[in-house]
């Protein structure tokens, strides 16, 4: 058993490691909260290891669909399919998670690899909370925080 886990922390520091570099344009800040997203989504089970990371635009299809907002409450169920741009990719995404900006909803992903290790989270929707009524731009977010336009959307 301690040598398993002794194999397994070095597979993580080494995933860890080849993150550090791919990321080498940015600053220490944004390592450090990559480092502990990474460590944080990182999984042993018994002989295999999952890793979640925040995906890139270029990861998904060219076109992402915005389906039509629906208010539940205070709420608004914003459905949003975000196909892989890779018809056999080993990395599927997890989860989506977003933040309201003025008058701009800035989405991430978040993908997982390898994908049987992990449930998936996102259901094709983005539940908006406390949202106001408006227009809004809403933008994929990179992990380097570059912005992508994916569409507009009235939230009535």
């Amino acid at each position: 058993m301690k040598r398993y886990l002794t194999s397994s922390l070095f597979v993580i520091m080494t995933l860890l490691f080849t993150q550090a570099i791919a990321d080498s344009s940015s600053d220490l800040k944004f390592f450090a909260g990559s480092l502990a997203r990474t460590v944080k989504g990182c999984g042993i089970k018994t002989d295999r290891i999952a890793c979640m990371w925040q995906a890139n635009r270029g990861f998904f299809a060219k076109d992402l669909v915005i389906g039509e907002p629906s208010r539940e409450g205070t709420d608004v169920n914003l459905p949003l399919k975000l196909p892989s741009s890779m018809l056999h990719s080993a990395q599927w995404l997890y989860d989506a998670t977003y933040e309201v900006v003025d008058k701009e909803i800035h989405i991430r992903a978040y993908i997982v690899k390898p994908p049987f290790m992990t449930p998936k989270a996102y259901k094709d929707k983005i539940i908006l909370k406390n949202i106001k009524q408006g227009d809004y731009s809403l933008y994929f977010i990179n992990k380097d925080g570059s912005k992508h336009l994916i569409g507009n959307v009235k939230i009535n």
